[in-house]
């Protein structure tokens, strides 16, 4: 146990003061709001989208950005489709040829002993030992054994391995062109944008709600109408949307359970309105017991 005064420094281990000081233990740094993905911003580029669509799930992409993604995944699954073909095809010659093999081999060895010849000897096999006994080539602890077990099962498993269909990059659900919804945001207007500094302060609100007018950011929650695309807040969502199972902006009726979708933030770099907590975690060594 650590001795408590000035002359402390003959113990036999490390105070936690000294730990910390010599770099044991991890390093937790909390990450800022300049780190955090804006609301509006694309999950593929990073960047404000141009033509933004949201999908299902609630994440947002720039329409350019996801379908070349969803481009690039058919190419891929298309030339992983071409090379199982081409496997298949080796694989069926390379039985055929074995085929041919054992035909010619049993033909030659029934002209042999039709002629009184007798059997042709048989070629020693690659796991024979030294007294020329044979031994099973599929044996666990034979090299060649092992190979063999394993090209089987890579051959197995590539049909298996290979995706049957597109995903989102976020979510890694199954996602397609067509589920994509066209996100319309609200510009704030010189007026709107006077009363909402008038109310919340000094802030930039470059889109509000078009129900209340409240400025957008990733400290509120939002949700975007399937059937029309405008994103309002959640506040509105609880209020108007679905009570009525009405479209607040279009007054038409909406599937509160289906076309109600919450835009998938990061929150803020504040922890009371932040449901997603950014940490960046260093090793460092650890002091032996």
């Amino acid at each position: 146990m650590t001795r408590h005064s000035k002359h402390s420094y003959d113990s036999a281990v490390f105070s936690y003061h000294e730990k910390k000081k010599m770099g044991y233990g991890s390093k937790t740094v909390i990450l800022g709001s300049e780190t955090i993905r804006p609301f509006d911003c694309c999950c593929l580029s990073l960047q404000p989208s141009k033509d933004p669509v949201v999908t299902p799930d609630g994440f947002l992409y720039d329409r350019e950005a996801i379908l070349e993604h969803l481009l690039n995944q058919k190419r891929s699954m298309k030339r992983l489709e071409e090379s199982e073909k081409k496997r298949k095809l080796v694989s069926k010659l390379e039985k055929e040829r074995q085929e041919e093999e054992q035909k010619r081999a049993r033909l030659e060895d029934f002209e042999r002993k039709a002629r009184g010849l007798g059997e042709a000897p048989k070629a020693s096999k690659q796991g024979d030992d030294a007294k020329g006994k044979g031994v099973n080539p599929s044996n666990f602890w034979l090299p060649e054994g092992k190979v063999v077990h394993k090209e089987e099962e890579d051959d197995s498993n590539i049909g298996k391995n290979s995706p049957k269909y597109t995903y989102c990059p976020m979510s890694g659900k199954p996602l397609r062109a067509k589920d994509l919804i066209t996100v319309r945001f609200t510009l704030a207007s010189d007026k709107e944008r006077h009363r909402v500094i008038e109310k919340y302060g000094q802030n930039e609100w470059q889109y509000i709600c078009p129900v209340c007018y409240v400025g957008l950011s990733n400290a509120v929650k939002c949700a975007v109408l399937r059937d029309s695309g405008n994103v309002i807040c959640s506040e509105c969502v609880e209020r108007f949307a679905k009570p009525y199972s009405k479209n607040p902006v279009t007054e038409s009726r909406i599937d509160p359970d289906r076309d109600i979708i919450f835009l998938q933030t990061e929150g803020t770099g504040y922890a009371a309105t932040s449901s997603n907590k950014l940490e960046q975690r260093r090793l460092a060594p650890a002091a032996r017991v």
